[in-house]
């Protein structure tokens, strides 16, 4: 005699075996629902959120067609010793850092001081001109539109518009790319009068999931990593667009950090970020097994931080590529 539950436990196995038979025949009869399924599938792998990345290990020029995101089995991997040997690397430094690492192939991702808030400095021309982009793919904005330099747009520091007159025109576009390639200060004041400040942090909100601070340009490790991660997932969706932003940062004309003791044919789309006492780097590695890292500092000597960005960037990579 079989218990009650056993009874139960012998129809759930029919029942299921039943039900994979007509699952089959289905999928064998019609190939869009088996497409359907494999996707469901390959979303129930992982926890870990699918980031799109392009599928080359260089950044496309802007209008190449679309790439496919990468698709690689890989094992996931235990990032316990890298950190250690960040940490024991940072430890008699002076001044602190804040790092986040994204792996591009697993949505593997590590911390250390990624929630300190730190002075975002230029790091936050990235999400500026992310923000700018998406309302450039929804038709809102036309990036050749030519806006006026003004006495209020002046600021001191990188950029070559200072040396400018007030009055001149420049496009939307080529404001972008200054604000990015250059860092220019003037160019992303002018772009952020056009924009609209709340504009701009509702949607940099829109992307982290939490209040960002509204007095203060300040941001953390992680959340400027997520910014690099929604520019991949914008990129994914609008190609040109997206490999035009990229290929700003990618040939800026700072590569004293994270680039630095990279191999030279890798590319890497990145934004720089400098302060008083306050050197950063964010960027998207394009190697064999792409990342993106963010590191953020304060309280450092200004001199050295630069070296220390750069060895903790080819520590990273090293690791990553094994």
């Amino acid at each position: 005699m079989y218990t009650k539950e056993v009874v139960q436990l012998r129809k759930r196995l029919i029942l299921v075996s039943f039900s994979a038979v007509i699952i089959a025949a289905l999928l064998f009869t019609n190939p869009l629902l088996a497409g359907l399924t494999e996707s469901i599938f390959l979303q129930t792998e992982s926890s870990e959120e699918a980031i799109p990345v392009p599928d080359k290990k260089v950044v496309p020029a802007a209008g190449a067609k679309d790439d496919a995101p990468i698709k690689k089995n890989v094992s996931r991997k235990s990032y316990n010793q890298l950190i250690d040997d960040i940490k024991g690397y940072i430890s008699d430094k002076e001044g602190i850092f804040g790092i986040y690492f994204i792996s591009l192939t697993t949505g593997q991702s590590f911390g250390i001081n990624e929630n300190e808030v730190f002075t975002a400095a230029s790091t936050v021309k990235v999400p500026i001109n992310l923000y700018l982009f998406n309302r450039i793919a929804q038709n809102k904005i036309n990036p050749a539109k030519n806006l006026l330099y003004t006495e209020e747009d002046y600021e001191e520091g990188t950029g070559t518009i200072q040396f400018g007159d007030f009055g001149t025109k420049y496009s939307i576009r080529e404001l972008s790319q200054l604000s990015i390639e250059a860092s220019d200060n003037i160019a992303i004041n002018m772009l952020m009068r056009y924009l609209g400040r709340n504009n701009i942090l509702k949607f940099m909100e829109s992307i982290v999931k939490h209040p960002v601070d509204k007095e203060r340009n300040v941001s953390t490790p992680k959340d400027m990593a997520l910014y690099l991660k929604a520019l991949l997932a914008f990129r994914e969706k609008n190609t040109k667009l997206g490999d035009e932003l990229l290929d700003y940062m990618e040939h800026t004309e700072f590569n004293d950090r994270m680039p630095l003791y990279l191999p030279e044919n890798i590319p890497v789309a990145h934004k720089i970020g400098t302060q008083v006492k306050a050197i950063h780097d964010i960027g998207i590695v394009f190697a064999e097994k792409p990342f993106i890292l963010s590191i953020l500092s304060e309280e450092v000597d200004e001199e050295l931080a630069p070296e220390v960005i750069a060895q903790i960037s080819r520590m990273v990579y090293d690791f990553e590529q094994e």
